[in-house]
């Protein structure tokens, strides 16, 4: 599509008739301006391209009136999709805002705004997207092993960009965070960081997963592993040799098992916390740092339902 559009100043300006706020629409010079828009058809349904391509028109040319957005979107629609599009003149339908997301305040023409034109074409020709799926699967979204906090990111501001308003105000940074958990360093810097935006909370992540090597941060894992399957022998070796002291004689079995059992019990590694450095868990089972991000979550809430 082009959008070379002529200058507002050549533009013809609407002349007032019969005063009552109605305007003259030269519609030669109209399409005239409009001609570098593609028309939407059954055969061309690309809603959003259409809609940006008469959104820089409405921007260049300085258009506030309600008529004459109309009337372009009309002019640059054909066969059905134009049909739908009259068909919403006059429509009481579209009298009320139910998402209260218009760019577009309403009016009193009877002329719906070109957000409600958009979301009408969209819901009815069924390619408008379910918002609440949206949420949900930017919500269950996580980060995989061993995958660049860069291209997660782009897959991340993809499902974002698709919500509305409503919506993207629900997603808070601790949100973001919750989906970087199988990154540990990313996670535990971007959880404790709640007072800023989400453009800021990518930057860091992708920071950290720029700035720390890779076997750093796969560290805590193999850690980890390391710990079971140490764990896993000696819990082996212990089952093997009991077997063997119990064929070799009944007697003293039970003490001979509780001692091997005590000292296994002492040779076990036990876990510490990278981020509170006490042992018998891991991070990211940590009970100082999940109330902290609890806190910091209900903070946000509480502050999103003031405002």
């Amino acid at each position: 599509m082009s959008s070379e559009y002529s200058s507002p100043v050549n533009s013809p300006t609407p002349a007032s008739i019969d005063g009552n706020n109605r305007h003259a629409i030269n519609f030669r010079e109209l399409k005239k301006e409009l001609k570098g828009i593609e028309k939407l058809s059954i055969d061309n349904l690309d809603v959003k391209s259409w809609a940006s391509e008469l959104r820089l028109w409405i921007k260049y040319q300085n258009i506030d009136d309600p008529e004459t957005i109309f009337t372009a979107c009309v002019l640059t629609s054909t066969g059905e999709v134009r049909q739908v599009i009259e068909d919403m003149e006059n429509d009481n339908e579209f009298s009320d805002d139910d998402d209260g997301d218009d760019d577009y305040e309403e009016n009193d023409n009877n002329f719906p705004t070109l957000d409600k034109i958009i979301n009408t074409l969209e819901t009815f020709y069924g390619i408008k997207e379910d918002q609440n799926v949206l949420l949900r699967e930017l919500r269950a979204l996580k980060i995989k092993r061993n995958e660049k906090v860069k291209d997660f990111n782009i897959k991340y501001r993809t499902l974002y960009h698709k919500l509305d308003k409503r919506r993207k105000r629900k997603i808070s940074v601790l949100d973001y965070a919750d989906s970087l958990q199988n990154n540990h360093e990313a996670w535990k810097r971007v959880s404790l960081k709640d007072d800023i935006s989400l453009n800021k909370a990518f930057s860091i992540a992708e920071k950290v997963d720029r700035l720390i090597p890779k076997s750093n941060q796969d560290s805590h894992e193999n850690y980890y592993n390391n710990m079971n399957r140490r764990s896993n022998f000696n819990n082996s070796s212990f089952k093997k040799k009991s077997f063997t002291e119990v064929k070799k004689t009944e007697k003293g079995k039970k003490d001979s098992d509780v001692e091997e059992l005590t000292k296994r019990m002492k040779n076990l590694t036990i876990s510490t916390c990278f981020f509170c450095s006490e042992k018998g868990h891991r991070q990211f089972e940590c009970p100082k740092l999940q109330a902290i991000i609890n806190e910091n979550r209900k903070q946000f809430y509480e502050n999103q339902h003031l405002n």
